[in-house]
C-alpha cells in the first residue's frame, strides 16, 4: 500500500510543481500588470495635473491683465467697458471649466486611491483656531484707521472691519489697517467679481462679491488676509521678492499645506486658482496663516514660519 502510495505521489510531484509554477507565473503577470496599470493611470494624471496647472497660470495672467486695465475705467468710454466686460466673461468661462476639470481629477485620485494606489500630497491642516477677541473700542479704531477710498457705506465699512478683526497677529492686523488703501470698486463692469478683495500695491480692491451674505465669514477672513499679503510684496517691491523666491519660496509642500490648511475648522483656499508656485501667492498664503495663526504640520514647516514673521517684521514698521 505504501509502495502504491509513494508512485502515485512520484507522479503527481511534477504535475503539482508545474500547476504551482503556472500559479506563479500568472501571480506574477497579474501583479505586473497591476502596476503597469496603475503607474500608467499615475502618469495620465501627472499629464492631466501638468496641463491644468499651464490653464491656471495662462488663466491667472489674463485676470492679472484684467485687473490692471479695467479696474478703473470712465463710465463714458463704452467701448472699453465692453472690451473689458467680453474679457471678464472669457476668463469667468475658463475658470468654470478649470474648476470642472480639477473637481474631475479630483475624483479620479480619490477612486486610485480607494484601489489602494496611494498618490503623494500635502496634508491639509485643520486645526481649530481661537482668535484673539476684539472689543468694541478696537473695532472703531480699526474702522477710523482705514482709509476708505470710493462710496463705502457704514454697513460695507462693518462688515470688512470685522473680517479684519479675525486676525490672530494684532501686529499684521494693525498694519493692514494703517498701510492698505481699501478701495471700493464701483465699475458696473465689475460688479460683483469675485473672489474678492484683490490686491494692488498696498492696496485691496472690494467689489460686490464681499458683502454677498452667501460668502462665509470664514472666507472673508482667509481673502483679505491671503491678499493683504500680497499687497505687501507688491507694495515692498524686489528686495522682499527675492528673499522671499530665494528662501521659503522653495519650500513648495509646505505652501500648499498652508493653502489648504483650514480656518477655524471651517474653510481653507483650496478653491483659489493662484498657485503657490507664483511669488506673490506663495507669499500671501504665508501671509495669511500667519496672520490667522495657522501652524504648519512639521516643525521645519513651523520653523520656516518663524523665519518668514521675523524677516517680514522690519517692513511691517517701515525700516526696509
Amino acid at each position: 500500500m505504501l509502495r502504491k502510495m509513494n508512485k502515485i505521489l512520484i507522479f503527481l510531484y511534477p504535475v503539482l510543481s508545474f500547476m504551482a509554477l503556472t500559479g506563479l507565473v500568472f501571480l506574477f503577470i497579474m501583479l505586473f500588470h497591476s502596476k503597469s496599470s496603475a503607474q500608467g493611470s499615475l502618469s495620465a494624471i501627472e499629464r492631466r495635473e501638468l496641463l491644468l496647472e499651464e490653464q491656471r497660470i495662462n488663466i491667472e495672467k489674463d485676470r492679472q491683465a484684467l485687473n490692471r486695465d479695467c479696474s478703473k475705467v470712465s463710465s463714458g468710454d463704452t467701448a472699453k467697458r465692453q472690451e473689458c466686460q467680453k474679457r471678464y466673461d472669457d476668463i469667468m468661462g475658463r475658470m468654470k471649466q478649470y474648476k470642472a476639470d480639477l473637481d474631475s481629477l479630483a475624483k479620479q485620485k480619490a477612486a486610485l486611491k480607494k484601489e489602494g494606489i496611494i498618490i503623494s500630497q500635502g496634508q491639509p491642516v485643520s486645526k481649530k483656531q481661537s482668535p484673539g477677541k476684539v472689543s468694541p473700542a478696537d473695532l472703531a479704531a480699526l474702522k477710523k484707521a482705514i482709509t476708505w477710498p470710493g462710496p463705502w457705506t457704514e454697513k460695507q465699512k462693518d462688515i470688512t472691519v470685522k473680517a479684519l478683526s479675525g486676525f490672530n497677529d494684532k501686529k499684521l492686523r494693525d498694519w493692514v489697517a494703517t498701510k492698505v488703501n481699501f478701495e471700493l470698486v464701483t465699475d458696473p463692469g465689475l460688479k460683483g467679481k469675485g473672489p474678492s478683495p484683490w490686491a494692488g500695491e498696498d492696496k485691496l480692491f472690494f467689489s460686490d462679491y464681499f458683502f454677498d451674505p452667501q460668502i462665509s465669514h470664514a472666507r472673508k477672513e482667509n481673502l483679505i488676509a491671503f491678499e493683504a499679503g500680497k499687497a505687501l510684496l507688491l507694495g515692498e517691491g524686489k528686495n522682499l521678492e527675492n528673499w522671499f523666491n530665494k528662501t521659503i519660496g522653495k519650500k513648495q509642500s509646505l505652501i500648499w499645506e498652508l493653502k489648504n490648511s483650514k480656518h477655524n475648522d471651517d474653510e481653507d483656499l483650496s478653491f483659489l486658482i493662484d498657485s503657490p508656485s507664483q511669488t506673490d501667492s506663495g507669499f500671501g498664503y504665508l501671509f495669511r496663516a500667519q496672520a490667522l495663526g495657522l501652524k504648519a504640520s512639521t516643525s521645519g514647516g513651523q520653523e520656516a514660519q518663524r523665519e518668514f514673521k521675523k524677516h517680514i517684521d522690519p517692513f511691517l514698521r517701515g525700516k526696509r
